[in-house]
């Protein structure tokens, strides 16, 4: 009987029913010898980890299938050009204009910006929530390159003194709050010069303005 045990356990080894089999010969001899359970357990040893090693195949088959011959829709890749218009701050756009805003009761300049549209600008300035909405805006040079509005706008700054911030005595949060270009940019230089041409402007404003008031800078 232990060796009909053993083939028949051999014989089953791959199979998953060898259990149920081997279990009802078994039973049907009695209480099985020392000898046979052991057979026994040797059957269902083999059952297992034949099971166990196919659940292994299957899982590493799963986890190593090669996926490079499918192919996916990507983006269309941006070029450095295109990148950077999409990201371009308007700031830096060109065409960008320079203004001074005024107090309409001493006529004294108190602020000096720049925008690339003065139309949006004015309607920031004058919005209920603006700490500048009681004063005027008066364009000084319309749709200029970036650099020479960079360099306007800071000597327009300079030469109306309009550069008081609020944290320092004596300070106002409409004024200019800081220079519009530090003078540790690198770019300093290319700015100022690029402004040289419209500098002029910065006097005549002064006299000849669509209000017909003479302005002056602060103090």
């Amino acid at each position: 009987m232990l060796s009909a045990a053993k083939n028949t356990g051999k014989e089953l080894s791959d199979n998953s029913t060898g259990f149920a089999v081997a279990g009802s010969m078994a039973a049907a001899d009695g209480p099985a010898p020392f000898g046979d359970t052991a057979g026994l357990l040797t059957v269902i040893g083999i059952i297992a980890v034949s099971a166990v090693k196919g659940v292994y195949d299957t899982a590493t088959t799963f986890e190593w299938t090669d996926y490079s011959s499918q192919t996916k829709s990507v983006p269309k890749e941006e070029t450095e050009s295109e990148t950077q218009t999409k990201f371009a701050t308007p700031k830096k756009k060109p065409n960008q204009s320079v203004y001074l805003l005024f107090d309409e009761n001493t006529n004294q300049i108190e602020y000096v910006g720049r925008t690339y549209n003065l139309d949006v600008r004015a309607a920031q300035h004058s919005s209920r929530l603006s700490l500048r909405n009681h004063l005027t805006m008066i364009p000084i040079a319309e749709n200029i390159s970036y650099e020479a509005a960079r360099g306007l706008e800071q000597k327009g700054i300079e030469k109306y003194h309009t550069l008081n911030n609020r944290f320092l005595p004596g300070g106002n949060a409409y004024n200019n709050q800081i220079n519009g270009i530090s003078i540790f940019n690198p770019n300093y230089s290319t700015y100022m010069t690029a402004a040289v041409p419209y500098e002029a402007k910065l006097d005549k404003i002064m006299y000849n303005n669509k209000y017909g008031v003479t302005l002056h800078g602060r103090p």
